[in-house]
């Protein structure tokens, strides 16, 4: 593969995660053979989280159907948590995941996880040589949704009611296969800028987000139906997480009213005889502050129509 020179491969940094000693084996000797030296390889997840929070890598290759000892941790929750933040130092390292022939759902968990690929095992060396130089060299911008972070996965970029801003993330894979040098402050700093892009953006999402789930809710709870509960509290995982993003951005004086959210929809989800219309007259009332609070210059009209239409595709989406 000439667009990745042999030289500057021992420079790259991989952590290859893998139950199977004999996959192992065969992909690091193959990763080797082509110049490249620096291989991390972990036949147990719970060591792939412990050494994501100590060490930088500049390429992960792990196997999605990975569990741990217990198994109440997989492969696709390591990467949800460091896509998030939750985990890891760099957030946005190419992320290539592999599996025996996985079942559907496994493939959209591992869309929904964030990873940039998913090769089908038995995976042949050069196609791990492929989609490394597309790595280096077309890796996909990223997107922040109110429940997603990482590589852009839409298939039609026309649709949705509002446009989905793409952010070019560090790739120090990139850097280093292309000789460059790695300053690590620099890096770092780097780092935190697109984190700040990235939870300002994540906030705007979540106060829309918000208001879509209080309208699902709201109609549930006057028809009866249990989803409407459970979209009520959806929204306290999502306000939470807001809240613990605002700092530091331009929508930190929205910490409190998104912990205030939270913590009053538990109070009236707790009440025996159920949620009453006045307790969701004041969870609208918060959601509809955050949601100005969050979305400055906009419309009140605009953002309702949009609400409405995601509600009318989310329908749709549902009954086909």
């Amino acid at each position: 593969m000439p667009s990745i020179r042999p030289s500057h491969r021992p420079s790259i940094d991989i952590l290859f995660g893998d139950p199977q000693v004999a996959v192992r084996t065969l992909l690091r000797s193959a990763l080797v053979d082509e110049g490249f030296r620096s291989i991390h390889d972990y036949a147990h997840l719970e060591s792939i989280r412990t050494d994501l929070d100590v060490m930088a890598f500049d390429l992960v290759i792990v196997d999605a159907q990975m569990t741990s000892a217990d198994g109440t941790d997989d492969a696709c929750t390591v990467l949800s948590d460091l896509r998030a933040g939750r985990l890891g130092r760099n957030p946005f390292v190419p992320v290539i995941m592999t599996s025996w022939p996985p079942p559907p759902e496994l493939v959209k968990r591992v869309a929904d996880s964030g990873a940039d690929d998913l090769l089908v095992k038995p995976v042949a060396p050069g196609t791990v040589l492929d989609r490394i130089d597309a790595l280096v060299h077309r890796r996909k911008p990223f997107v922040v949704t109110s429940d997603y972070i990482g590589p852009d996965r839409r298939q039609d970029h026309g649709r949705g009611s509002t446009p989905v801003p793409l952010f070019t993330v560090p790739n120090t894979l990139e850097a280093k296969i292309k000789g460059q040098a790695i300053d690590p402050v620099a890096l770092e700093t780097m780092i935190a800028r697109s984190r700040q892009e990235i939870d300002d953006q994540r906030v705007k999402r979540q106060a829309f987000q918000i208001a879509f789930l209080l309208q699902l809710a709201t109609t549930g709870l006057s028809d009866g139906k249990t989803d409407g509960m459970a979209a009520l509290n959806r929204i306290v995982a999502v306000a939470e997480d807001a809240a613990a993003r605002a700092a530091g951005t331009p929508y930190a004086n929205c910490m409190d009213l998104c912990q205030t959210l939270a913590d009053l929809i538990r109070t009236i989800g707790s009440r025996p005889d159920g949620v009453d219309a006045r307790g969701l007259a004041l969870v609208k009332n918060l959601s509809d502050a955050l949601l100005i609070a969050c979305h400055p210059g906009e419309q009140a009209g605009t953002m309702t129509e949009q609400i409405a239409a995601a509600i009318k595709s989310y329908r749709a989406r549902l009954a086909s």
